[in-house]
């Protein structure tokens, strides 16, 4: 399948971490879509959700009495969410998605695209981009993004430098955002 990256594969990957003035979910949802068009492909989204327990009660018990990660003292908001449902079998887009799953304190939203071989012939490769997008303690949106590519000579073309700034810089005008890649 074009764009899925073999387990075990040293390959090339890159996470990319954004600060923004976006005021909701959607609204980041909005833009990642503006910027994905004509770069890359839609393949799924998927519901993070917080899974563990967190201080001893699960992150459910925690939702339902109404408390959330700050109140819980928890500095990162990221490091609790995983993956618990794709809408691969459902084939959910990213705006019945935004319907159907309430994205907040405890629940997050993952988008999966296939990034096509480059237009001028690099990276010649498929390869994916991974972005997460979620509430942080602090109450501020969060938007991470991860570019994968299976092979590691893309990383060591002398192309790959110029490639990666100018996705950054589409990517930061896109959601009018500074990225500090990790």
């Amino acid at each position: 399948m074009p764009g899925t990256i073999p387990s075990g594969v040293a390959g090339t990957f890159v996470h990319l971490s954004f600060t923004h003035g976006a005021a909701s979910c959607a609204e980041l949802a909005a833009r990642l879509r503006a910027f994905a068009a004509g770069r890359m492909t839609f393949r799924h989204v998927m519901r993070l959700e917080a899974n563990q327990a967190v201080l001893g009660q699960s992150p459910v018990e925690w939702q339902e009495a109404g408390v959330t990660p700050a109140d819980l003292g928890l500095e990162s908001g990221e490091w609790y969410l995983d993956d618990v449902e794709a809408s691969t079998a459902e084939e959910l887009t990213l705006e019945q998605a935004l319907e159907r799953w309430p994205i907040g304190a405890w629940v997050g939203l993952g988008v999966r695209y296939d990034l096509p071989p480059g237009a001028e012939g690099f990276p010649a490769v498929h390869g994916a981009c991974a972005w997460r997008i979620w509430l942080a303690p602090d109450g501020a949106w969060r938007l991470t993004g991860a570019i994968e590519y299976p092979v590691s000579s893309v990383r060591q073309d002398p192309r790959w430098e110029a490639w990666l700034a100018a996705f950054i810089a589409d990517a930061e005008r896109a959601f009018d955002a500074t990225c500090r890649r990790a």
